[in-house]
């Protein structure tokens, strides 16, 4: 993973002092470059790592690191009490992290946290650069926004055109019209519930082509099917369950919003190399996804599934898919706020400590 980030490191002096230290450097070099304190990098290496993903009934038993925001992680709502900076949702501030250090329970602890997920970043990005714990808490922030994406995603402008001119075009749509006039119901729901059926009776999971995008080695024409295609081999992988789900409700004056579902491994709290796609409707201020199940999801119980291969979700892109005169285009809509960013700490500290 390269990343590129540079960064403003606030180093408070003493409680009582204004005056800061601030450094700004390329984060991706010094991951090689910098020595580290024995002390640290013990730690690191022995400490348990406890976010969002993995908090639930954890308690502190052993060196750890807690990630993540007073609300997102309850260990660090239950132990910020006995740190120097109060984090909340409004100190230090937008965009701002914090890492401190105190001893609890007879064990070294060291919070990665701030007052939004992309301050928390900030503490990610800054502690995997660190050269030894800190004795003063530090308040770090990035200037670029983080964003974490699988491969394919609709995030690349050059996959959303691969889409919209290869899969989902107004002819693509028109081919499947007559099944979407006969799943037409009486009301907007009904008729998603039909199309939600309908595909998942009429196409199976293609394991096949799920596995030569595993490993990488494919083209995108070869791999993703139009609508129609889908509908007579019967067989699709994800996206091909979304374009066709899309195209059937485009045809019934539906609007379909395509996800980009990231997900990740409890146990490894690492992002799956494969992103998820499904398609969610608006009906009556209510999201609720279509994704190869014969009913709708209300979208707040589908961010809480495990997927195979004892996968959940960590972060939701919204595409909104809009038929315009002469084509149709993909749209960026909406970000779910996600713990993809947890996933990340593990990956910079191998890349800090085991490279």
């Amino acid at each position: 993973m390269k990343i590129k980030f540079l960064i403003t490191v606030l180093v408070i002096a003493t409680i009582f002092s204004s005056y800061a230290y601030e450094k700004t450097y390329d984060i991706s070099h010094v991951f090689y470059y910098t020595l580290t304190s024995v002390k640290f990098e013990e730690f690191v290496k022995n400490a348990e790592i406890i976010s969002p993903l993995n908090a639930n009934n954890k308690t502190i038993t052993k060196d750890t690191i807690l990630v993540g925001t007073p609300n997102d992680n309850p260990l660090i709502k239950k132990y910020i009490g006995f740190f120097e900076v109060k984090v909340n949702e409004t100190y230090p501030g937008k965009d701002k992290g914090v890492i401190e250090k105190q001893i609890i329970n007879g064990h070294t602890v060291v919070i990665l946290t701030g007052s939004d997920i992309q301050g928390v970043y900030s503490s990610i990005l800054t502690f995997a650069n660190l050269n030894d714990l800190p004795d003063k808490p530090i308040i770090c922030e990035t200037f670029n926004k983080a964003e974490i994406y699988g491969i394919p995603s609709l995030d690349s402008k050059y996959f959303r055109n691969f889409v919209e001119d290869h899969l989902l075009t107004l002819k693509n749509i028109e081919e499947v019209k007559n099944i979407s006039y006969h799943l037409r119901g009486d009301n907007k729901k009904e008729t998603a519930e039909n199309i939600a059926k309908w595909v998942a009776e009429h196409v199976k999971y293609d394991y096949g082509k799920a596995k030569k995008i595993e490993n990488g080695k494919f083209e995108w024409k070869d791999i993703y099917n139009p609508p129609l295609k889908t509908v007579k081999t019967g067989r699709g992988i994800c996206l091909d369950y979304a374009t066709l789900t899309s195209a059937l409700l485009l045809n019934d004056n539906i609007t379909p919003y395509i996800l980009d579902v990231y997900l990740y491994n409890e146990s490894s709290m690492r992002l799956s190399k494969i992103s998820h796609a499904s398609v969610a409707v608006e009906i009556n201020n209510t999201f609720f996804v279509i994704d190869q199940q014969p009913k709708l999801i209300p979208i707040n119980e589908y961010t809480t599934q495990t997927f195979e291969g004892n996968l959940k979700i960590a972060s939701i892109v919204m595409f909104k898919v809009v038929k315009e005169r002469d084509k149709i285009k993909i749209i960026k809509y909406r970000e779910i706020p996600g713990v993809a960013i947890y996933g990340d700490l593990v990956e910079l500290l191998n890349m800090r400590f085991n490279n």
